[in-house]
């Protein structure tokens, strides 16, 4: 029975499924270490086939049930499986709550008084799991109103208060108070006072508790090298890397992410070809630094030997050189490359990779293959009907996206605010002028979306396009929530020169020169709005 515990307390469930087996006389006892070892390791399939074939359960067994369908956030699955229990202890309790709180819904936090008010009892572990609940949902009051009543604090109980603070920002005052307060400090506390002041600008605050702390993690160093690369200050970030005793690979990729991050190009390439030893995540930190400096083809042969190194590239770093492909190459043949090289890698239907795929065949003008990828699958993600539906507007094939804008509302997938975007972008350049405005009034009321900035602004150009420059410049003053950037008003200046609105024009050249400014394209717009012969 030790060896099968520490077997699964080392991560080797394989090795432990091996003793467990080799057990005579299994007993309840022996079979609840065998699922710890399934649930400490996230093996959901193997550990619920245990736990059907133990020959009886105690409350031991049904507590790491609920704790496996947890680890999969299926909150619904833990309820019933809790509600199975023909006897509940404490333990079984605290999990279930532990569950609803780790889930980061609003609705889980009603969820967690439910629970927490049905207990029969509560211990400091209870109390703890209901203030962290709060914490990891962002009730930042609802956690300080429960610290100050709790009956009993531990190192825990204190911690997670400032944790809580922390991870929120703008509360700093709160922070320093709290962490002045707290009896016996530790390693946590220390961190989170740390994150406090990084996420509250205070990189001098920050470095000061850095250097008082009695001790110091990995997680400490790392707090600190992001505190300068936030602030743009990667001379220090490095020097930070470099005082380090002996620096892991991870410290020397924050370091890189930081320079591609800030766009130092050259530095992160010297970085990278120093490093002695590197991992997939040095690689795709050099590759998304030349994705964002726009070098598709760079980041490309970074790929190739990324693979031939042998690394398993992670999504993101996947998402990242799709894009390239799509974005800055633009080239059939390098993307049916890229494709095929990760479809060999089994890399293909990573959630989020095969939503870039479509997007990637979709820019670069492929929308036959991007749709015979869509079709492939069952179309229950959002992600991919709105990849879809954007590639078409992109391309220009506003009536293809409205047809699949339809077709997903009768399959039941919700469309979000990205979805939406594409659609009255369709509309905008197609003219259809009355289905681009009624999917817009249909945001709050058919799907309770609230309308973002993009929105806003296909809305004006959806005006603009149609002629109504008028009704455009109306809404830009009397309906959005927000004051109009430049990029809105350009949008507006140029349906004023396509459709000769000179005087209207001229006003919001004026603005434009007025409240920020000016670019070439102003410039530009302005000089082909304006009547021969007639001055400013």
């Amino acid at each position: 029975n030790l060896l099968v515990q520490m077997y699964g307390a080392c991560g080797c469930v394989e090795e432990a499924k091996a003793v467990f087996e080799g057990i005579h006389g299994r007993n309840v006892f022996s079979w609840n270490l065998m699922l710890l070892a399934y649930a400490q390791n996230g093996y959901f399939l193997g550990g619920r086939k245990a736990f059907d074939q133990m020959p009886s359960w105690d409350v031991v067994s049904w507590s790491t049930l609920v704790t496996f369908f947890c680890q999969t956030g299926d909150i619904h699955s833990a309820k019933n499986a809790f509600d199975c229990m023909p006897q509940r202890e404490l333990l079984s309790w605290n999990t279930l709550l532990a569950a609803n709180a780790r889930n980061g819904q609003i609705h889980d936090v009603q969820g967690m008084f439910w629970i927490f008010h049905r207990m029969p009892q509560h211990n400091l572990v209870t109390w703890n799991v209901m203030l962290s609940g709060f914490a990891q949902n962002g009730k930042v009051d609802n956690a300080k109103l429960m610290f100050e009543s709790l009956p009993a604090r531990d190192t825990v109980s204190w911690n997670t208060m400032m944790s809580s603070y922390s991870a929120t920002g703008g509360f700093l005052e709160e922070s320093r108070d709290l962490f002045f307060r707290i009896p016996r400090r530790d390693l946590v506390s220390w961190n989170s006072m740390l994150v406090a002041l990084v996420l509250n600008d205070d990189l001098a605050g920050s470095r000061t508790v850095f250097d008082l702390m009695p001790r110091r993690d990995v997680v400490s160093w790392k707090i600190l090298i992001q505190a300068y690369i936030h602030n743009s200050r990667m001379a220090e970030a490095q020097g930070v890397v470099e005082s380090m005793v002996d620096p892991s690979v991870e410290s020397w990729n924050i370091l890189l992410h930081g320079y591609g991050q800030n766009r130092n190009l050259e530095e992160a390439k010297l970085l990278f070809d120093k490093l002695h030893e590197r991992d997939a995540m040095s690689w795709s930190s050099i590759l998304c630094a030349y994705v964002a400096a726009g070098l598709g083809a760079e980041a490309l042969m970074t790929f190739r030997e990324m693979d031939l190194e042998g690394f398993r590239p992670s999504t993101k770093c996947l998402v990242a050189v799709l894009d390239a492909c799509g974005s800055l190459l633009g080239d059939f043949a390098h993307c049916k490359i890229v494709h095929s090289s990760i479809a060999e890698a089994g890399l293909d239907r990573l959630k989020g990779v095969e939503t870039s795929i479509i997007s990637m065949y979709s820019r670069c003008g492929s929308l036959r293959v991007a749709r015979e990828i869509f079709d492939k699958r069952p179309q229950e993600l959002r992600a991919r009907w709105s990849s879809m539906i954007a590639g078409y507007a992109q391309n220009g094939h506003a009536r293809e996206a409205l047809d699949l804008f339809r077709q997903m509302l009768l399959d039941g997938v919700e469309p979000n605010s990205i979805t939406l975007v594409s659609i009255i972008s369709a509309c905008s350049h197609t003219g259809a002028l009355g289905d681009g405005l009624r999917c817009f009034g249909s945001l709050r009321q058919d799907f309770n979306i609230v309308a973002s900035d993009d929105i806003y602004k296909c809305v004006v150009d959806v005006l603009g396009r149609a002629g109504m420059l008028s009704e455009a410049e109306e809404f830009i003053s009397a309906m959005m929530p927000f004051e109009a950037d430049s990029c809105t008003w350009m949008s507006l200046l140029g349906s004023c020169r396509s459709h000769g609105d000179v005087r209207r024009g001229q006003k919001i050249a004026a603005m434009e020169f007025e409240a920020w400014s000016p670019t070439s394209s102003t410039f530009v717009l302005l000089s082909n709005l304006c009547i021969p012969g007639k001055s400013l």
